[in-house]
């Protein structure tokens, strides 16, 4: 299980999230971007569906991002001419990527998946703190207490994410997930720790959308495809 959480941490770096244009302590989420940002989830809602039409895996497209999926290595790639894209007041990122995970089953990878309480022991010291918060019917609520150093000191984010799974037959599920809140918490770790209002702040990332889709082989491994944007 170990090596199912590593695999899925390193596919979870890469996603479609939208950010600041301008990295600032005062930075706030313009309506135009949201928008913006909307109308270019919704673009890459229709492609994912198109894709399901046809080849399921990304990796399935290329004889090559096979042979190196099976060699152990973990694809990521851009998507789009430009990326991030320039917005109004925002840069949206957008990747895809693809691993193997050899000797898995499906109900092993969607497992490690939902673990959400489980991220704070896996994925730490970037996540410092994780909790399911329910689930209704096929779609789970979590929330992660994220961490980055090296990027922002004394800064974390505090965020809440919904994640639906669907299962298409018995070797192939795929899931959607975004984020519901995003909300920065500055000077993390200090005595003068205070969470910020939800869309301000500096703009680190403003929203999270992602598609994952598994997909088990020969009865004893899983594929896991993944496009994710911020």
């Amino acid at each position: 299980m170990s090596c199912i959480h590593r695999t899925l941490m390193v596919m979870m770096m890469g996603a479609v999230t939208l950010t600041s244009s301008v990295a600032s302590d005062a930075a706030e989420l313009k309506k135009e971007t949201l928008r913006t940002w909307d109308a270019y989830v919704e673009t890459a809602n229709l492609q994912m569906h198109n894709r399901a039409q046809g080849t399921f895996l990304w990796v399935d497209e290329s004889p090559e991002r096979i042979r190196r999926v099976r060699n152990g290595e973990i694809l990521v790639s851009s998507v789009g001419q430009r990326n991030p894209e320039p917005v109004p007041s925002g840069l949206i990122h957008d990747w895809i990527g693809a691993a193997f995970i050899p000797h898995a089953k499906l109900e092993d990878v969607l497992s490690a998946a939902r673990d959400y309480g489980g991220y704070r022991d896996f994925y730490k010291p970037t996540v410092v703190d994780s909790r399911p918060l329910g689930t209704a019917g096929n779609c789970d609520k979590y929330s992660m207490r994220v961490v980055n150093k090296e990027v922002i000191a004394g800064t974390a984010l505090d965020n809440e994410y919904e994640a639906c799974y669907r299962q298409l037959n018995t070797r192939r599920w795929y899931s959607i997930g975004y984020s519901t809140r995003m909300q920065e918490v500055r000077g993390y770790g200090r005595p003068d720790e205070r969470d910020l209002p939800p869309d301000q702040g500096n703009g680190y990332i403003w929203r999270l959308y992602s598609v994952a889709r598994f997909e088990e082989r020969e009865g004893r491994c899983s594929m896991l495809n993944l496009r994710r944007s911020r």
